[in-house]
């Protein structure tokens, strides 16, 4: 009996601290939802969808593979990648307001694949330093690949609700492209940071 407690005790902590570990990786996605709400851009489940299971594939292949993975796509290299693509939204976001054209990165009108794609490219490289992160801690892949899906769509769809309701508020003061691009901004300044760190690590 002990045993067992001891054995269910252990499984409890390792899916705790797998949750844990996809909500923080988890966290641009709720900032992306924001902003898309913020915007009045549509977040259709499908495409939250598509996107949840982008940033889960991440998880799982990272945690998967271990340090045959990781020697294929350095942190640095994947923190890098995710830093350029929010910088790219973020210069998207800023252009389209200054141009006054009336469709941007962000738009996805039809949850298409591609369109759930161009949103989830630098989430999912967050992942997957999340994934790597969960599996040298002993947590398999199938768990991380699982917490990552939840905290995703939750996260997102969780954004997206918060970003509808300021707005109403925010909408009537400013362009809600100012906004979004200023959020993409911090997301990739955040992206640099750690990729400044993990250079003084090495």
């Amino acid at each position: 009996h002990r045993k067992n407690a001891a054995d269910q005790h252990i499984m409890f902590n390792a899916m705790l601290y797998a949750l844990l570990l996809a909500c923080g990786s988890s966290t641009d996605n709720f900032a992306v939802g924001a902003s898309l709400g913020v915007s009045d851009r549509r977040l259709k489940p499908s495409a939250n969808a598509i996107i949840s299971l982008l940033n889960a594939s991440g998880a799982f292949a990272s945690a998967a593979g271990g340090h045959m993975f990781g020697g294929i796509i350095s942190p640095a290299f994947a923190t890098l990648l995710a830093a350029t693509v929010f910088a790219y939204l973020a210069a998207d976001e800023i252009v389209s307001w200054r141009q006054g054209a009336a469709e941007s990165a962000l738009d996805m009108k039809s949850g298409s694949l591609s369109d759930a794609l161009r949103i989830a490219m630098p989430m999912t490289l967050n992942n997957l330093a999340g994934g790597a992160a969960g599996g040298a801690a002993g947590v398999d892949a199938v768990t991380a690949g699982a917490t990552a899906l939840v905290a995703s769509y939750c996260m997102m769809k969780a954004g997206h609700v918060v970003g509808a309701r300021l707005a109403t508020s925010v909408g009537k003061k400013t362009d809600t492209r100012v906004v979004s691009g200023v959020i993409f901004a911090c997301l990739a300044f955040v992206q640099f940071v750690q990729l400044n760190d993990l250079g003084s690590e090495v």
